[in-house]
Formats: C-alpha cells, structure tokens, sequence
C-alpha cells in the first residue's frame, strides 16, 4: 500500500513540476513586442498636457534636418514630480526637459526632437517619462506621428519604402521560378541584418539580401524565396530587422495566371 500512494506522489508531483515549468516557461517573441501600441502608465497620472499626448506633423523633408516642438504640461497632482528619465523608442526622437523638479500647481515643458536622415516613411514613435512616483511604470507617454518624404536623390530609383529601406518594388508577382528579387537600399544610418519574419509571413517563404549586411547608403538585392503551393494570393511576406508596426514591414505576394 506504501508503495502504491508513493507511485500516486510521484505522478502527482510530476505533473505539478510540469505545470509550473509550463506557466514560468513564455517566451514573448520580439516581433510581438514591437507590435505592442498601448503602453500602460500609472493610474490617474497628475501629468496633464495642455495640448494633449499627441504630437504630429504632417509632412517632413529627410534632409531637411531636426524637427522640434515644444510640449507643454501641468502638475494637477498634490504632491512635487521628480523626472529621473525620459525614454525613447528610436534614436531618430530625443526629448529635454526645462525643468526636472515640478512642484504641485506648477507647468513644465518638454522639448521634443525628431531627426528624420535615414527615416523616411510613417513616424510613429513615443517618449516614456519616468518620474519619482513610480519607478517601474511611466508617468506619461507622449506619441508623436508624421510623415518623412524621401530625399529627392533616391526616390526616382526606389519609388517604396519600408522606413529607412527603400525598395525597387513592394509587390513580388510569382510565375513559378520559385527565385525572386528586389532591388534594396539602406537609406539608414546603421547596417540592416534582414530576413523573413517567419512568426507572421506566409508559410513556405524565406528572404535573404545580398549582402547579408546592407551597410549604410548601400545598394542590394532581397531574395525570396517560396514554395508557391504553400502561397495564396496577396499573402504577405514581413520583413524581420526593421525598427517598424508589423504592417508596415510588409511586402505583398500575387499569383500570376501562369499555371504550374
């Protein structure tokens, strides 16, 4: 009988260390984490902006240089704020504070800074303000939007763009090679590792560029790769290595008429 409730233990405490390796075990890919749009700051922030958390413009030349606005706001708490950091999402928006003491009652501003060489595209970028009430979550959250045109000495030759990659074409028409290439170029200012987001591309697709690594101001080529039984019409290829929403790293796959 001894041996029958130890056997009975056993099971029960293995299936117990197998639940908890499974709730421990998550593994949040980093595609999902790019994707994510609502962050959450501290209940009832006494952050008030006087114009609201979102900034935008409209349209931006790239070579233009730095675009700057001023964001202003009030502390509608009962208690001073302390700003110990302010965070961004991309190099491309810095942000300075006038004042990194605000006591109850008291306005402050925040200066922002977007520099667009190498970014042309949708902006969708955000500030988090750490301050002295909480250390873990922000306070606030400003959201800046706009659009970069692409400077006028490589838009004629890569009419699209995904950010700071500038592309020949943006829809690859498949006849059954199988093989297909897009003329590239890396409008950034840092080198692009780039391949197929296999989490949410179609199955049965692979890319590659030549070079493997597109260094700055450099001209390549991205390979794709497909098995077309797997590839349904306007499926989508996204592209892994891009600072971008997962819709805008996207390229869109059609079937031709030719049958296989």
């Amino acid at each position: 009988m001894a041996v029958k409730y130890r056997s009975v233990f056993l099971l029960a405490l293995l299936i117990l260390l197998a639940e908890c390796a499974s709730a421990q075990i998550k593994i949040i890919p980093r595609q999902r984490i790019d994707s994510i749009n609502n962050v959450a700051t501290i209940v009832n922030s006494p952050m008030r902006f006087l114009k609201g958390d979102r900034v935008k413009f409209d349209t931006i030349a790239e070579e233009q240089g730095p675009w700057q606005s001023v964001v202003e706001w009030v502390n509608d708490g009962d208690k001073t704020i302390v700003i110990n950091e302010i965070k961004s999402s991309c190099g491309c928006l810095r942000a300075q504070s006038d004042k990194r003491t605000v006591r109850s009652g008291e306005r402050a501003s925040i200066t922002l800074r977007y520099f667009p060489k190498g970014h042309p595209g949708r902006v969708s970028q955000r500030l988090f303000i750490f301050t002295s009430i909480d250390e873990r979550k922000p306070t606030a959250v400003i959201h800046l939007s706009g659009y970069v045109k692409i400077s006028a000495n490589r838009q004629a030759d890569y009419p699209k763009s995904r950010g700071g990659l500038l592309l020949r074409q943006d829809e690859v028409l498949l006849d059954g090679n199988g093989l297909y290439r897009v003329a590239c170029y890396n409008a950034t200012n840092r080198e692009l590792r780039l391949s197929a987001d296999t989490l949410f591309s179609a199955k049965g697709v692979a890319m590659r560029t030549e070079p493997e690594v597109l260094k700055p101001n450099m001209e390549g080529d991205m390979v794709i790769v497909c098995n077309e039984k797997r590839v349904n019409d306007g499926d989508k290829l996204y592209i892994n290595g891009l600072q971008l929403p997962l819709r805008d790293r996207a390229i869109t796959l059609r079937k031709s008429d030719k049958k296989e």
